[in-house]
């Protein structure tokens, strides 16, 4: 029983075509069948006690409507999957799918009400007319077509949901891409060499030379993080960028003005 379970679970996931990463196939299964169980034992309370309203004994309406109600229950299921298989045409596609198989359905769990009331069980004291038939048709056709539109509606809010999810999870990786490219973008020992060279020329009373290279290292950098960490950078753009940082004020510092610095920066007070 519990490999036919996973095999229907499995069935239902990929029909549905959702993100249930976190959960099992019976878990989803059991999602499903939850939903349609609590819909028709709702409505077998509710018109059982409409039923007994009008002098219905509850005793002998009850196994009749019990079987109505595991009929509707087999019925949904079907609806269900039909309807999912058609999520890729437009809503009111579906819509109109739902209505011709709410007929279809209601029409026989109608004739095997009817057929209970009439052959089965005569003594309910209910006359099953034409007009009753009618009337049960029209109600049964109601019900299944209302749970048609609410389960387009839970499988538009599910693939909202995973889209939200896969959204999220897409930028969390993007900025996570973006970290790791700006990392390996941006030379480390540039970087530090730059730096260090900047306080040498600092040391030396050279500002406005410090100032250009503080400049150019701020235009390098603006130009690593504004660009796109996903998208394929062409060998031209970075020879580019590359010839820029060449030719900028950083790279015409001399060793001499880093060693210098060093020295002075670990020589002892």
């Amino acid at each position: 029983m519990q490999v036919k379970m996973m095999v229907l679970g499995s069935l239902y996931r990929k029909t549905f075509e959702m993100d249930h990463s976190d959960t099992s196939a019976t878990e989803f299964l059991s999602k499903v069948l939850k939903l349609v169980l609590g819909f028709w034992t709702a409505e077998f309370f509710i018109t059982g006690s409409l039923w007994v309203m009008l002098g219905v004994n509850p005793v002998d309406y009850a196994p009749i409507k019990l079987v109505g109600s595991l009929a509707s229950v087999l019925l949904t299921l079907v609806i269900s999957h039909i309807v999912a298989l058609m999520r890729t045409i437009n809503i009111a596609g579906q819509v109109f799918v739902s209505a011709v198989l709410s007929v279809l359905a209601s029409s026989v769990v109608t004739t095997i009400d009817y057929n209970l009331f009439t052959y089965v069980n005569p003594s309910v004291a209910i006359e099953y007319d034409l007009e009753n038939f009618c009337y049960t048709l029209f109600f049964g056709v109601s019900l299944f077509f209302g749970w048609s539109c609410f389960f387009i509606a839970y499988m538009y809010n599910l693939k909202v949901r995973a889209q939200e999810r896969r959204l999220a999870v897409s930028r969390e990786e993007a900025l996570a891409a973006k970290m790791q490219a700006l990392y390996y973008q941006i030379n480390p020992h540039f970087l530090f060499n730059t730096l260090n060279s900047i306080v040498g020329l600092i040391e030396e009373g050279a500002s406005s030379q410090a100032g250009r290279v503080v400049i150019s290292l701020s235009s390098f950098l603006r130009r690593t993080l504004e660009m796109d960490p996903l998208r394929d950078v062409a060998l031209s753009e970075e020879l580019a960028l590359q010839s820029r940082r060449s030719a900028s004020p950083t790279a015409s510092v001399s060793c001499s003005t880093y060693r210098k610095s060093s020295r002075r920066r670990s020589s002892p007070a």
